[in-house]
């Protein structure tokens, strides 16, 4: 046991810790557990508890008293929690467990390799309980593929469970997962919450994910663990929570279990629809009920109308039609009397397998294309006649001294007058065309300023070319053809003078002596260019 502490207490996992953890975790006597547990109690503080002695915990303490376990350890020992614990460098030691547990598994017999992908699966839990991120789930599913594959199963029936499975945790949105074994194989994955998790929904709450059924608050028949409450305390042995289901017999899960009977099944069809809303105009939903009336704002047509669209899922959705009502009333051509969306062909014909989200996005997209015009009131339906109006009706509901009141004194008329709500209405309507001229304007001013600095900017670029062509001409001054071209020029020219000089002393035109130091002066000067120009052709080559 001394040995085992040494171990558990090292800064690194191993190969002698791991044998002696497979050893422990190897041990079928839960007092021997138990005198592990005391142990590793006692003699470690949690401070310096490293990720082997976390193993040793997770591993032969049932999911249910973990929890319970950790707090306890906590409070006794006032130290760190587990969360302030969860650094880089743990997950790093983590991720190189991980990889010396695989390692490590090579060459062991069937049984030791089983008992082995139960301490892969103690890491799984590890990670959920130092971090609590949804990040987790992917190591979850890495820990199930590299369970799968040390106990030689098919890779690609391995990957394709592992995609479905992503597919459903994204769909359900939980916010931890952890992964369970029973009878030396992994029996189901487990989601449990005790928290909201979308948009303030509690999905599954307090439940277990049963294979073969779904999510339950019942027991499995032959289930060998007790019902205990969230805490970890016993629950109470009532009927409604010892009901047996005889569906699928013999499928284990961690135990776990709220006090509480309630339930909130998820449609998950009702789920996809909602998420489709969020993917169409995130982070812009908002929930007025959850899992029922959503509201959506939108800012549509060119005097930036602001409306809200009123999205109303009914109780027999997605088989029946959603409503979608818009605020405040308008007057376009897709929304009838009642200030109902209507006129979208999706609406007419609704099917489950439409997207609710895809529908909103087309209202939005028709608002903009044809933008709707506010009204005070609904427009009354062809056929109906309302002849008292809203300030008619306002007016009938004072009495006469105050109605006398009102025509005696000028200022409580006109606070009545504008109080009023067709006044209201149009003063509203008033101000927002203010508001889209103001924004108009400053649209046509930035333009204006847009126009100056575009002639600006094509003037400096004719000046820009007009340099750039300066430019061009000076380097083809200098550039390596113009100069040897001004050498071999200049070489001509002083040996054609240089024969000029012969053909005048043969023609007596000169006498000797002007000849001899006119010739000496023309060949030295030939000879100079002569040699320049060879030089530079040696540079240039």
């Amino acid at each position: 046991m001394d040995k085992l502490q040494d171990c558990l207490l090292a800064d690194s996992l191993t190969n002698e810790s791991l044998t002696l953890l497979f050893e422990a975790l190897s041990w079928k006597n839960p007092l021997k557990c138990s005198v592990v547990l005391l142990c590793l109690n006692i003699a470690v503080s949690l401070p310096r508890l490293t990720l082997a002695s976390l193993l040793i915990l997770v591993a032969i303490t049932p999911a249910i008293r973990l929890r319970l376990l950790t707090r306890n350890v906590l409070e006794q020992a006032k130290a760190p929690t587990l969360q302030q614990i969860a650094n880089s460098r743990t997950l790093r030691i983590v991720s190189l467990g991980i990889r010396r547990l695989v390692v490590f598994s090579s060459g062991k017999t069937s049984n030791e390799r089983i008992s082995l992908v139960q301490v892969l699966a103690s890491l799984s839990g590890l990670l959920i309980i130092l971090t609590g991120y949804q990040e987790a789930l992917s190591v979850a599913i890495t820990l199930l593929f590299v369970k799968n594959w040390i106990l030689g199963s098919n890779p690609i029936r391995i990957l394709a469970g592992c995609t479905e499975l992503i597919q459903s945790s994204l769909i359900i949105g939980s916010p931890c997962m952890t992964t369970m074994l029973y009878n030396e194989h992994v029996d189901c994955l487990i989601w449990a919450s005790n928290s909201s998790i979308k948009w303030s929904v509690q999905i599954y709450e307090n439940q277990r994910w049963w294979a073969g059924i779904g999510w339950s608050n019942d027991l499995l028949r032959n289930e060998p663990m007790k019902y205990s409450n969230a805490d970890g305390s016993e629950g109470a042995s009532s009927i409604d929570h010892y009901q047996r289901l005889e569906k699928c017999p013999g499928v284990l899960s961690d135990g776990w279990k709220s006090g509480t009977a309630s339930t909130f099944c998820l449609n998950m069809t009702l789920q996809k629809q909602i998420t489709s809303l969020y993917s169409f105009f995130p982070n812009q939903v908002r929930v007025l009920q959850p899992g029922t009336v959503f509201e959506v704002p939108l800012t549509v047509g060119p005097l930036r109308v602001q409306l809200s669209l009123t999205i109303t899922l009914p109780n027999e959705f997605p088989n029946a039609v959603p409503v979608i009502s818009v605020t405040p009333g308008v007057a376009q051509r897709w929304v009838n009397h009642e200030m109902r969306v209507v006129g979208h062909e999706g609406l007419a014909a609704w099917h489950r397998n439409l997207s609710i989200g895809k529908i909103v996005k087309d209202i939005e997209i028709e608002f903009n294309l044809r933008p709707p015009t506010i009204v005070v009131s609904p427009i009354s339906p062809a056929g109906q006649n309302y002849h008292s109006h809203p300030t008619s009706r306002q007016s009938e509901a004072l009495s006469f001294p105050e109605l006398k009141l009102l025509l005696e004194d000028d200022e409580k008329s006109e606070k009545f007058f504008e109080s009023t709500a067709i006044v209201r209405g149009a003063r509203s309507v008033q101000q927002e065309l203010v508001n889209g001229n103001v924004e108009l304007a400053n649209v046509d001013v930035a333009k204006e300023r847009l126009a100056e600095l575009q002639a600006i900017l094509e003037l400096e670029d004719a000046e820009l070319g007009q340099t750039n062509e300066r430019f061009k001409s000076d380097l083809s001054k200098y550039s390596e053809k113009t100069l040897l071209d001004g050498y071999a020029e200049k070489v001509k020219e002083s040996d054609h003078f240089s024969r000029n000089l012969v053909e005048s002393f043969y023609s007596n035109a000169i006498d000797i002596g002007r000849f001899i130091t006119a010739y000496q002066s023309v060949r030295k000067t030939y000879h100079q260019r002569m040699m320049s120009m060879e030089k530079l052709k040696q540079k240039l080559q």
